[in-house]
């Protein structure tokens, strides 16, 4: 596989009924371009929109969909996925580098303010930044930020049984 692409046929400038129109022609060119998608929806700029999670075999298939999206629906930039490192491709060719890729809980999705929703599943982009190593802070810190992860009243608390199901995408 060459990449994973996540891109929207839809407009802000158009109400509702033009974007469900704008998403069945994408629907429709992507069937006839024979490639695999998976509908799920995302935040960017503060709108909720339908869009396309693409496995995309080829440069060739790359170039076309890129082409597709940007001239055909007009879309500003797309999110592509190269190993779960993620970077927007703007129209006009500026690239720029997102993080990786992450499934976090829906508390941290929204307050991210951009994410993608797919699969009962949501997905930020996130910059890795260096932690300290654990056992660099004090044994109270470490028992607190432990009790806080753990605790079912965390937004973002989840089961071992949780973590064992995640698939990746």
């Amino acid at each position: 596989m060459y990449c994973q692409m996540i891109a929207s046929a839809q407009q802000e400038v158009l109400n509702n009924h033009n974007n469900i129109i704008q998403d069945a022609k994408a629907m429709d060119r992507l069937f006839e371009l024979g490639v695999d998608y998976i509908p799920c929806s995302g935040m960017y700029e503060g709108t909720v929109e339908f869009s396309f999670f693409i496995n995309v075999q080829t440069k060739e298939m790359y170039d076309i969909l890129k082409a597709m999206f940007f001239e055909l629906f007009n879309q500003e930039c797309i999110l592509v996925l190269k190993e779960r490192k993620a970077e927007l491709v703007y129209k006009t060719g500026e690239i720029e580098s997102m993080g990786t890729f992450t499934a976090v809980c829906q508390h941290e999705a929204e307050r991210n303010g951009a994410y993608t929703h797919m699969d009962k599943k949501y997905y930020v982009c996130k910059q890795v930044v260096n932690a300290p190593e654990w056992g660099s802070c004090s044994e109270s810190t470490k028992q607190a930020e432990s009790e806080m992860l753990h605790s079912k009243d965390h937004p973002c608390f989840v089961t071992e049984g949780q973590l064992a199901s995640e698939v990746e995408v």
